[in-house]
């Protein structure tokens, strides 16, 4: 009986001892700890703690948020966004430190339409600070068409993004000789700089919902334009990123010792989600299909052991002192299930196809990994 209690506990303080009900939590084992199921002072060790602690764990940092993107700003706060689990809205939260993220509040900076372009489906969106002004890109769908996504941009009027009213900017714009860009599914669209140059990187099928999807780079003209043709960076070679939808997306950038990377997920949303990952010289050509290299292995995914399930969509960040994090989203049980409450009414498959389908299980947690780099520079990614 002890012993059952135990490992119980054990699990239910790894899951929660980082959320609000960590004080609860506390005093359950305290008195458990006086009929001697358990050693109080024992499991309680194992709790994280302010700072690097903190981040060592396999905790959630915020709860029911997939596609999780953190972004560290000059004023010094960390403003966090991701997927709300009802996939309508884009909220926003903000804190001065990387753990005060769970305990802030939420604030809805912006809601879907009713009807017509960007009325369903609201994904992944990303806060970005971009010459001056603060931008969100995030894909998003129509209700009569579910599966019509595309990129869209929002932009704050002032320069408090989570007071401020949001202003709509439309769609994602491709370069003036680029026929190709945005034209079919497209999504998880990121941001970033290298060596004088702004580039956007994003996922795209070519030929409808159920073709493969490709990872495709581009530099950039302005905040809401494409300045060169989609550059096709990756597209699922491996058996591992063809587990039931042959898919790359969510791509995040980190660099390091005169390389850049490009993490990127694949397979479906369920417990095959995985990562992988590109690199190339940092003074290499990023159009150039020759400067980059691919893993042929995932270099993260499913951790049985430690109750991790489809690993994915991550983003970087650093802590308060310069360190390097990696914020991903995952499952702590490997079979998930759909929630009918989430699916629109255009969905017409049946119950069973909706709960079988792992993209309506609201359960992806945000979760923090400490970023380490090998002897060849290379990042690390390991559970603790």
């Amino acid at each position: 009986m002890a012993k059952t209690a135990k490992i119980e506990i054990k699990k239910l303080t790894r899951k929660i001892n980082n959320m609000k009900y960590k004080s609860l939590l506390n005093m359950v084992l305290a008195a458990l700890s006086i009929f001697g199921m358990a050693s109080y002072s024992q499991i309680h060790a194992q709790e994280t703690s302010e700072g690097e602690n903190f981040v060592r764990s396999n905790d959630p940092i915020v709860l029911q948020r997939a596609d999780p993107f953190i972004y560290k700003h000059t004023d010094g706060y960390y403003y966090f966004t991701g997927s709300v689990p009802t996939y309508d809205a884009i909220e926003i939260r903000r804190a001065k430190t990387i753990e005060g993220l769970q305990d802030a509040k939420p604030v809805r900076v912006w809601e879907k339409h009713e009807s017509g372009p960007m009325s369903r489906h609201i994904w992944a969106p990303e806060i970005h600070y971009l010459d001056g002004e603060w931008y969100v890109y995030f894909a998003g769908s129509e209700e009569s068409d579910i599966w019509k996504l595309r990129p869209y941009v929002i932009k704050c009027s002032g320069q408090d993004p989570l007071k401020d009213d949001w202003i709509e900017l439309g769609q994602m714009q491709a370069a003036d000789n680029d026929p190709k860009s945005f034209t079919d599914f497209s999504l998880d669209g990121t941001v970033f700089e290298h060596n004088g140059k702004r580039y956007f990187c994003w996922a795209e099928k070519t030929g409808g919902q159920f073709a493969a999807s490709n990872l495709y780079l581009a530099e950039m003209e302005s905040p809401i334009k494409l300045k060169t043709v989609q550059f096709m960076l990756t597209t699922p070679d491996y058996d591992w990123e063809r587990i039931d939808f042959w898919v790359n997306e969510g791509p995040a950038v980190i660099k390091n010792d005169g390389k850049i990377f490009i993490t990127f997920s694949a397979s479906a949303t369920g417990a095959c989600y995985s990562m992988g990952i590109m690199e190339a010289d940092a003074d290499a050509d990023l159009l150039d299909r020759n400067s980059w290299t691919k893993s042929r292995y995932p270099v993260l995914k499913t951790n049985e052991a430690k109750d991790i399930y489809g690993p994915g969509h991550n983003s970087f960040t650093v802590d308060e002192n310069g360190n390097p994090l990696m914020i991903y989203h995952a499952r702590d049980y490997e079979k998930a299930v759909g929630d009918p409450k989430m699916v629109p009414e255009s969905d017409k498959r049946s119950l069973e196809e909706i709960k079988a389908d792992p993209l309506y299980d609201p359960n992806r947690h945000a979760r923090l990994m400490e970023v380490k780099f090998d002897e060849n520079g290379r990042p690390v990614f390991e559970f603790y």
